[in-house]
């Protein structure tokens, strides 16, 4: 299964940032809680991984902050711009102490998700 990789800014205290990056996996990617989930396939495939978590600067105020990796099933992406965009920014864009930083894709991934299938002529014609 092909991942692309997505790496966040988390504002944590230390005893609590591997809870909030398992959680921000499972946000990010099934949007439901693990128990609910029937299938070994989802759990195994289309639930995000937690590939690493890395000490960053504290921000403007001192508060400890992490960059997590995920890594990301590109097969829950479907080809769609907007798709990848929803699994990159998600829920954590609504959550203050979360911002996405980078965000490496795949090269299939890059030529798969294109703009508009007419480019801007086409959508003005």
């Amino acid at each position: 299964m092909e991942r692309l990789t997505a790496t966040y800014l988390v504002r944590s205290p230390a005893a609590t940032i591997d809870a909030r990056a398992r959680a921000l996996a499972i946000e990010q990617s099934i949007e439901m809680p693990i128990e609910a989930v029937r299938q070994p396939h989802v759990l195994d495939e289309m639930l995000a991984r937690v590939a690493d978590i890395r000490v960053a600067e504290p921000d403007a105020f001192g508060a400890e902050q992490y960059l997590v990796r995920l890594e990301l099933a590109t097969a829950t992406i479907g080809g769609q711009l907007t798709q990848l965009l929803n699994m990159a920014f998600g829920n954590c864009s609504l959550q203050p102490d979360i911002m996405l930083v980078d965000l490496d894709l795949p090269p299939d991934l890059v030529t798969d998700v294109v703009g508009p299938r007419y480019g801007g002529a086409g959508l003005r014609a």
